[in-house]
């Protein structure tokens, strides 16, 4: 029975391998491009006639979400200033998941030898591997629904940069909104109960890593509440795209739910960072080349950007069926031996 099973595990391992090694060149690029489109938002707001004008206009009181919940902040701030805050803090975190929690170059260069598990040892490789498969599950969801009669909707088009501006620093204010302040706040309670101590703030940053050095590893009680609320939360999330009058249709519940369930997953588990960042290649990302494309005309970026993402998810679904299928052979040698 040896012999099957190392003929199992050879069989399977050669095309994991090879597919691992294609899907993480992949997930590669779209980080390149992820890195440009800090470059191309830059560019769309203070280089472009369109831009210049409208970062001069005020913004009088910007709101913030706490628990879902919009609230007004009696300030007056530019355009462009708001524009320029948040890019630094995107631009901010997205050098600390290129870090986190295993360097982005020590994973490429082990990728071949350990596997396609080793994506998730670097924060941008899971949040860019999330995205890209959440494309194209959003993608068949919308499809499925639309057959249907259930209407996704959108947002009505406005003014390029103003729309632009509105979508880069939706990310920020969504998660301080529905993941920092629901699930963050609940962790920072459940550590502080446990050790009643200021170092449980940390949880609002990074919740499971916070909970692992006030409890310990034994985390099966709290996981399972703080589960709950990413449930909770991510259904909250999924109705506020309606409830604020966005333009979507009752479709677009589905969609954002299950996204925030990933976003919540990552923030658990990566920390706050991640669920940003994951939000920001939905919002910013996609919307850097789109706007780019609208207003300098340049298509073949928007096109290649889109199509490399659409083949990274698809390449994910694959790892993905490659990796219960030789599961499932593994355990059933295992019996039969």
């Amino acid at each position: 029975m040896s012999k099957s099973l190392n003929y199992i595990k050879g069989v399977g391992d050669k095309p994991l391998i090879i597919l691992s090694t294609i899907f993480v060149l992949s997930i590669s690029f779209i980080i390149a491009l992820m890195l440009f489109s800090f470059i191309i938002g830059v560019y769309i707001i203070f280089f472009t006639k369109e831009g210049i004008l409208m970062s001069k206009n005020l913004i009088n009181t910007p709101y913030i979400l706490i628990a879902g919940l919009p609230i007004p902040i009696p300030i007056s701030i530019t355009i462009g200033t708001l524009f320029t805050f948040s890019w630094i803090i995107y631009l901010i975190f997205f050098i600390i998941a290129l870090k986190e929690p295993r360097n982005f170059i020590e994973v490429l260069k082990v990728i071949r030898k350990e596997g396609p598990k080793a994506i998730l040892d670097n924060t941008i490789f899971t949040v860019t591997s999330i995205f890209t498969i959440l494309v194209i599950t959003t993608l068949i969801i919308q499809y499925l629904q639309e057959s249907s009669g259930i209407p996704t909707g959108s947002m009505p088009e406005t003014e390029p940069i103003l729309m632009f501006v509105s979508i880069s620093i939706a990310p920020l204010i969504e998660e301080i909104g529905f993941r920092l302040s629901l699930i963050g706040l609940l962790a920072a309670y459940l550590a502080f109960m446990a050790h009643k101590s200021t170092y449980s703030f940390y949880a609002l940053w990074h919740p499971k890593n916070c909970l692992k050095k006030v409890i310990g590893n034994n985390l099966s009680k709290e996981m399972g509440i703080l589960n709950i609320m990413i449930i909770l939360s991510s259904v909250f999330f999924g109705m506020a795209h309606i409830t604020y009058g966005a333009g979507w249709g009752i479709g677009k519940v589905t969609q954002a739910a299950l996204a925030g369930i990933a976003l919540g997953w990552l923030y658990l588990h990566y920390g706050f960072p991640a669920t940003v960042l994951l939000h920001w290649a939905f919002n910013y990302f996609t919307s850097a080349y789109h706007y780019f494309n609208k207003i300098v005309h340049i298509i073949y970026l928007t096109d290649l950007t889109s199509i490399s993402i659409i083949f990274t998810g698809m390449l994910g679904y694959l790892v993905i069926i490659i990796l219960i299928i030789e599961k499932r052979l593994r355990l059933s040698t295992n019996q039969i031996s």
